[in-house]
């Protein structure tokens, strides 16, 4: 048995070692092979070389599920979901951290900072280390940081409401609400802006004050809130401001802020301030154990990029997560479609276009729909964002803009959160939808959103919630059972809890259609009126629906049975089992009436895919039959494969073809028939049948590529396609990458549903060409999915897939051990230098570790994983091992070698070495 070393090397050391070394060897290219963790702008890194460090954000692919916290309680969760994410921080980084320290004491790193609130590090690197950064397997995406605009907005004639207020503020309701009494009192609310005067009349007596009430990461004025433009101030003052200027400027004038400086004095900033602020915001004060994030930040900017910049999408799903609720302006990039910023475009944020007196959409008001989806309606909501008076300097001026339409949203929600403080932000937004009053076209549309702000009938709304709650469960005995709740008036829904309890708070004086359902059991359904401020219980007792069993033996393709294969129900049928012994299964209870697919499955073996629907409690019984599959020279369709839609609402074109073909006369196809082109919107994925892989296994195809290329900016496609590979028998699936790296990445482009920036085949090949996917990290059974996607312009003839192999990876790499120490002393260090030649047409990835053999025991420690050795290349790099103190003496032979750790080696070399 082989146990962690008395010879402990520092991994880091040597990992510098190689990357350095190899990148010193291999050829220029002006492409490098991490496409997958390179954003479109560093992809080129050749052209970055000698000009000084490069400013870099850094994000690791591991980030916690949020998706419980919003069915957590209305209570303040801050401290909790902070806490959360600094421990899984500290859990997931420490090893890229390692690297960023050593990089930083070589020169190569500096201003390296740590962020828990989207699980990354901020640093500038060089170019050679941005390229390691970008190798290191915890790295999702390495992003160019990148500067953020000065917010600036149209100064404009002021046009006044009556004597005390102005018009947007009676506009959108609010004295209706203060008279009421809800004036936002209670309520703390931020603002993300330049800053603030925080000694200007309307806005100081507002400020919260303390610790964690105001934020200037560039340190110009830490100490005391500071606005060098007066963009925030505006915004401040339309939320919260008071009327010491003749007439009432703020929607909340009772609620509390805190603010953060967003931009220097001199209008510089970028993501990387921008995601301190964020992180700022979820605990002010710096200390976990209170919960002091403010009830909503208001957020007048955005960031003018083509398509959906996804960079803040976890900074403002952890905000969601610990209730704050996100408000944004849609941008002033009107009037065309598609034309709203982000982050106002994400699904997260509530974003906010602008309306003028008469309530007309103003031209430059951005629309939606959603660039991140193409679907979703943007803005929200709207608001007065045209020649809205508040707070500028000293005194007040009128401006516009969607950052002026946009705190009149922050401040409703103070409105609020001081009628109901319990309010999710579900429950927020459909409030302000419920309660807006309808512009342009009837219903939602992507001009005004749900329509123009009302507060006073927002707060109505809030105030004439009730609740419908109650138990769903099975009518035979009473037990509870898993249901979900659906409403159809308001799309809204809710799942039971594990003892079958549900609960919905809806607007009152509505009659509501309610529908339970849930797999075995007989929809109800039920008309339930809600008085206003009503809470009505209404429980449902499911009646089990006839029942019947599945039975059958499974064979192979002996035509005996065939024990071990797994047998399942799909959708939503009982748990997967098992044939038996005797290739029998059975599934005893299965409701009459669902159309249900069994499926069966034994790795190496092709599946068997049965549509069965129970008739009655007598049941049916099926006879599942695995056959040896058809080599996988794609000759025929005998082989296991198939193909499906991988993404709703778009399309599969793969099928078999003999209009082109790498050997024989067929190949998988991708495209329309013949030489045919694919259609628009395609997301296909071909899936093959399951393998049964052993590690250190090389997995290589035939592909020929005709899809839509993006000349302007090579080597970006606007269509392409990209290899996944699943260990869980197709429930989940992850891009797997060539040697080499993938020659292309997908064009910023929301149309295609692969990720801006997805590395991938693509553009005009015109030619067969040999593929190799080193399966390093990946053993065991697994299924591979061929997936292409396009967008919904220009298309070509398609993707070919022909002659797919598995083989044992057996690399032509030498390895040997020289100028090392024939003596080392307990407690001292041994240093080594090895001399790596790779002598194939390919790039490999390989583990480096040592054994160390001696006193009857084996020592081995892994000291680098997944470092790829470039086609051709050789390499001297040296290395250090620390001899501990309690070390036995005698002989031991040290061997060093590359493989598949710990247990598959490709080169090895060893020598004798001496502990006195």
């Amino acid at each position: 048995m082989r146990t962690r070393s008395p010879w402990q090397a520092p991994s880091l050391t040597l990992i510098t070692a190689l990357c350095g070394a190899y990148a010193a060897t291999s050829a220029p290219v002006d492409r490098d092979h991490r496409l997958d963790t390179l954003s479109p702008e560093l992809e080129q890194l050749s052209r970055h070389e000698g000009a000084g460090p490069l400013p870099v954000v850094i994000i690791l692919r591991d980030y916690p599920d949020l998706e419980g916290w919003s069915s957590r309680s209305h209570g303040p969760r801050s401290s909790a979901l902070a806490t959360q994410l600094r421990q899984h921080h500290d859990r997931s980084s420490g090893r890229l951290a390692m690297v960023l320290e050593d990089l930083a004491d070589k020169g190569h790193a500096q201003d390296i900072r740590s962020f828990w609130i989207f699980n990354g590090f901020t640093a500038e690197l060089s170019a050679a280390a941005v390229r390691q950064v970008a190798d290191h397997p915890a790295v999702a995406l390495v992003r160019l940081d990148q500067p953020i605009a000065y917010p600036e907005p149209v100064t404009t004639p002021p046009r006044g409401g009556d004597e005390r207020n102005e018009w947007n503020i009676d506009q959108v309701n609010a004295p209706d609400a203060w008279s009421r009494g809800y004036r936002g009192q209670g309520v703390v609310v931020g603002s993300f802006d330049t800053g603030v005067n925080g000694s200007h009349p309307d806005l100081s007596s507002q400020y919260l004050g303390g610790p964690g009430a105001w934020y200037d990461p560039y340190g110009e004025h830490p100490d005391s809130p500071y606005d060098a433009g007066g963009h925030g101030t505006h915004t401040t003052g339309t939320i919260l401001g008071g009327q010491t200027g003749g007439s009432a400027i703020g929607v909340a004038p009772d609620a509390r802020w805190i603010g953060a400086k967003a931009w220097m004095d001199n209008g510089f900033s970028s993501i990387v301030q921008f995601a301190q602020i964020f992180e700022w915001f979820l605990d002010p004060d710096g200390d976990p154990r209170t919960d002091d994030a403010p009830a909503a930040v208001s957020n007048s900017w955005g960031v003018i990029y083509d398509g959906c910049l996804l960079d803040l999408r976890r900074n403002i799903a952890a905000w969601r997560a610990a209730g704050i609720f996100p408000s944004f302006a849609s941008g002033n990039s009107g009037p065309g479609a598609g034309s709203s910023e982000s982050p106002g475009n994400y699904p997260e944020t509530f974003s906010v276009g602008a309306t003028d007196s008469r309530d007309r959409i103003a031209s430059f008001s951005g629309r939606g729909p959603s660039d991140c989806d193409q679907s979703r309606i943007k803005p929200d909501i709207s608001a007065p964002g045209v020649s809205v008076r508040s707070c500028v300097g000293s005194s007040w001026q009128s401006w516009s803009g969607t950052s002026m339409a946009t705190p009149h949203i922050t401040g409703a929600v103070a409105i609020l959160k001081s009628a109901d403080p319990t309010l999710s932000i579900e429950e927020i937004e459909e409030a302000l939808k419920a309660g807006a009053e309808d512009r342009g076209a009837t219903g939602p549309d992507n001009d005004y959103g749900w329509g123009r702000l009302d507060v006073d009938a927002s707060v109505q709304t809030v105030l004439d919630l009730g609740t419908i709650s109650g138990q769903i469960t099975r009518s035979k005995d009473g037990a509870p059972i898993d249901a979900m709740i659906a409403i159809e008036e308001s799309g809204r829904s809710a799942a039971t809890d594990s003892d079958g309890y549900y609960s919905l708070r809806m607007p009152g004086d509505v009659t509501y259609t309610v529908t339970i359902t849930s797999f075995g059991y007989a929809d109800a359904q039920a008309s339930v009126p809600l008085r206003a401020r009503a809470d009505i219980e209404r429980d449902f007792a499911l009646d089990a629906l006839p029942s019947g069993p599945i039975t059958g033996v499974v064979t192979g393709p002996d035509d005996q049975p065939l024990p071990g294969a797994l047998v399942e129900l799909s959708p939503h049928g009982p748990p997967p089992i098992l044939s038996d012994g005797d290739g029998s299964f059975s599934f005893d209870a299965v409701p009459v009436g669902y159309s249900l697919e069994l499926v069966t499955t034994r790795c190496d073996l092709t599946d068997d895919r049965q549509a069965v629907v129970v008739t009655g409690p007598a049941g049916i019984e099926v006879a599942p039959q695995l056959l040896s599959p058809a080599p996988d020279d794609v000759e025929s369709g005998a082989n296991g494969w198939r193909h499906e839609v991988v993404t709703n609402f778009y399309t599969d074109d793969w099928h078999l073809s003999q209009h082109r073909s790498r050997s024989g006369t067929t190949a998988w196809k991708c495209g329309g028939a013949g030489d045919g082109h694919y259609g628009d919107y395609v997301d296909a994925g071909l899936i093959t049948r399951c393998y049964g892989v052993d590690r250190g296994t090389t997995l290589s195809f035939w592909q020929w590529m005709k899809s839509e290329p993006n000349p302007t900016f090579r080597p970006s496609v606007w269509d392409g396609g990209i290899l996944e590979a699943s260990e869980d028998n197709g429930s989940t699936w992850s891009q797997i990458f060539p040697a080499g790296g993938y020659p292309n990445h997908i064009v910023s482009n929301p149309a295609n549903p692969l990720a801006p920036g997805t590395p991938c085949y693509g553009g005009i090949e015109d030619e067969w060409k040999h593929s190799h996917f080193d399966l390093h990290d990946l053993a065991g059974e697994l299924r591979f999915r061929f997936r292409f996607a396009s967008d919904g312009l220009v298309t070509n003839e398609g993707w070919y897939i022909d002659d797919i192999t598995l083989t044992p990876t057996a690399p032509d790499l030498t390895l040997d051990l020289v100028d090392a120490p024939s003596s080392v002393e307990p407690g001292s260090a041994a240093n080594f230098t090895i001399d790596i030649v790779n002598r194939e047409e390919r790039a490999f990835k390989v583990d480096f570790w040592i054994d160390a053999v001696g006193n009857g025991a084996v020592h081995s420690h892994e000291i680098a994983s997944d470092e790829e050795i470039a086609a051709e290349q050789s390499a001297s790099p040296r290395f250090r091992i620390a001899v501990p103190r309690k070390i036995k003496s005698g002989d031991y032979t040290l061997y060093t070698r590359l493989g598949v750790y710990p247990d598959v080696v490709y080169a090895e070399d060893s020598t004798v070495i001496t502990v006195r």
